[in-house]
């Protein structure tokens, strides 16, 4: 095989990303996998966020309904 002339990462960087890849997706469900028991805590600023993009739709010439 021939030797590659592109300088490749070495074996302990590619662990540490691997290691920051899964800390980061651990916290990441962490929090997502938590929702359902601290939705009672959470703010109830999302209907607003979901009316607004509606309106927006509708502006726009978008129907309900799928047209």
């Amino acid at each position: 095989m021939e030797r590659s002339l592109v300088a490749l990462p070495e074996q302990t960087y590619l662990a540490r990303i691997g290691e920051v890849a899964y800390t980061v997706s651990s916290i990441e469900w962490t929090i997502l996998g938590d929702l359902h028991r601290l939705a009672d805590r959470l703010p109830d600023d999302q209907a607003g966020v979901h009316d607004d993009l509606g309106d927006r739709r509708r502006s726009q010439g978008h129907r309900e309904g799928g047209q």
